[in-house]
Parts: structure tokens; C-alpha cells; sequence
């Protein structure tokens, strides 16, 4: 949850999309035995819940329940996908029962590690087995659940109580909702995620390098759909906030760094680093320049020689 994706830790990336629905309050719950989690993004305005024991994701989620007023609908979220985007919660929202449960569901060419979804013979959704506890017949189904999942706090409260560790970890596990909610009469609903990389977290270093790659690429379609011209949009990384005017022209290999602002018809040249600096209206900035903390009037021909200050 702490390694950075494009220099931010996943989990202040899982915060952001939360904020995105504007919830009365986001609650991050972490292991007791793992306090840096919490000391090192203590800047987020979240409310930290510890787990003082390792009991299963449904014995974390129980801990923050208390802090919840019954009316409120709670999101379970992870805190390694960072990649989930803000749409497909909100499509979680309006498309989950109001009394009853929302899940997410995705399909998987490899769902290694993911509760599989059991369906009955019309197609409904019926339970979640996790993978530990999957027949090998259970672990050839490709429709995987990866932890997400909505319902009223007041439900909640009255659910996880049912929720058994009786299982090979030991653990009580969220994955067990699903079945407990249609047992105490609950409709069961929820969405579909067809991007699959939305739900993946990182275990090691190359599946950390597939996000960001996969991250840069969503951020730069972002920025090429409002407007900004791109030439080649693999080979671009902005690592920070980017405000532009109209009619930019950004060549290959440019890095932005920090809170950087472009105005109108400015050219950037290839191989070029921005960083903390306001880039005036119609300035033309030549490969291999390295912009750092500048303001660059309006007009200006930044030529090749460094630009670099602390100033």
C-alpha cells in the first residue's frame, strides 16, 4: 500500500477515487502490527482504525463499523488497487440495491488469488468462494471477486456477526457476505468491471512498473481528450498536476514533475523536464531543457542551455 505509483503510495491513490464521491468519511483500517502505514500518511484526512489482530478482511471491515452511522452505505475498498477508478464506484452506487448488497465483479483470464463467483443454473450470482477454499473444479470459473463491495452500515452490523472463521485460515473473510446477506433475505446486486487492470494491486517490482505504465497511459489519454497534443503518448510521464491552455504541442520523452502550469500555443520540445515551474503563453521550449521552480514569461524561446534553480 506504500510502494509509489508515479510517485504517489497506492493507498493515498485508492483515498483520492473515495473522495471522489464526496463520502461523509473515508476509514482506512491497519494491521497494529504494521504502524507505518498510518505514520507515513498521516497527512491524509482519514479516520485510522486499527486491526490489532490478522482475523480476515471481514474482521477488519467490523472494525470500522462502530465509527458509522446506520443509515450511511459503506464501500469496502482495497487499499493496493490504485488503479480503480472513480466511475466504477459510482456505477457501484446507483446500481446496488438501497437495502441490500453491491459487489463488483470481474473477469480474469488468470484469477489466481481472487474469490471465484458461484452462479445457479439461471445465471444468478449465489456465493463467493474464496480460492483456499475452491474446489479445483471452482477454480477453473474466470468471473472473479476482488473485494469491493457496498451495503448499509445498519446491514452490515447485522451481517457480520453471522460471518464464521471456520474455513483452512482460520480467518472470517468478507468474501462470506455475499452468501450470509441472501441467507437473511437481502437483494444481491452490484456491477461489472471489464478493464481488469482497475482491480490489480502489486506484489513485485515488475507488476508495480505494469500499473504506473498502465497509470501514465490513462492520465495522458485524459489530458490528449481535454484537448492537449501529445506526440506519442507512451512516452510522456506526468508525475504531479498538470493546468494547460489551448493549443499546447508536447513532443516525446517529456517529464513533468510537480505543480506545473502551460499557457496557450506553447511548444515543448522532446526530451524536456518540467518541474514546479508556470510556463507563460506562447513561449517554445527547446529539446533537452530542464525547467525547475521557473516562472517563464509569456513569448520566451527557452533555449537548449540547463535551466535548473532552487530560486
Amino acid at each position: 500500500m506504500l510502494h509509489p505509483l508515479a510517485g504517489t503510495p497506492m493507498l493515498e491513490r485508492v483515498v483520492a477515487s473515495a473522495e471522489s464521491l464526496a463520502p461523509h468519511r473515508i476509514h482506512v483500517i491497519y494491521n497494529e502490527a504494521v504502524p507505518q502505514v498510518k505514520d507515513k500518511l498521516s497527512h491524509l484526512n482519514v479516520n485510522w482504525v486499527v486491526q490489532k489482530e490478522a482475523r480476515g478482511t471481514g474482521h477488519a471491515l467490523a472494525q470500522a463499523l462502530p465509527h458509522i452511522p446506520d443509515s450511511h452505505h459503506v464501500i469496502s475498498l482495497n487499499g493496493d488497487a490504485p488503479l480503480l477508478k472513480s466511475e466504477t464506484l459510482q456505477r457501484l452506487l446507483d446500481n446496488s440495491p438501497e437495502n441490500g448488497l453491491g459487489i463488483v465483479i470481474t473477469h480474469l483470464d488468470n484469477p489466481k488469488g481472487y474469490g471465484r463467483i458461484l452462479r445457479d443454473d439461471v445465471g444468478n450470482v449465489v456465493d463467493i468462494v474464496e480460492e483456499k477454499c475452491a474446489t479445483d473444479i471452482q477454480k477453473t470459473i474466470q468471473d472473479a471477486y476482488p473485494g469491493i463491495c457496498i451495503a448499509k452500515a445498519e446491514h452490515l452490523k447485522q451481517l457480520m456477526p453471522q460471518i464464521s472463521d471456520e474455513n483452512p485460515q482460520n480467518e472470517f473473510l468478507l468474501t462470506d457476505i455475499l452468501k450470509v446477506a441472501k441467507t437473511n433475505g437481502h437483494q444481491i446486486g452490484g456491477v461489472r468491471i471489464e478493464n481488469e487492470i482497475e482491480i490489480c494491486g502489486a506484489n513485485n517490482l515488475f507488476e508495480l512498473i505494469t500499473l504506473e505504465k498502465h497509470f501514465y497511459l490513462q492520465q495522458t489519454r485524459s489530458l490528449m481528450l481535454q484537448g492537449l497534443t501529445i506526440r506519442d503518448p507512451e512516452r510522456f510521464l506526468q508525475r504531479g498536476t498538470l493546468n494547460f491552455g489551448k493549443d499546447i504541442v508536447i513532443d516525446v520523452n517529456v517529464l513533468i514533475e510537480g505543480f506545473v502550469s502551460i499557457g496557450n500555443n506553447a511548444h515543448i520540445g522532446a526530451n524536456v523536464i518540467i518541474a514546479d515551474s508556470e510556463i507563460g503563453d506562447n513561449v517554445i521550449i527547446d529539446p533537452y531543457s530542464e525547467i525547475r521552480n521557473q516562472r517563464i514569461p509569456a513569448g520566451t524561446h527557452v533555449k537548449k542551455d540547463l535551466m535548473n534553480t532552487t530560486a
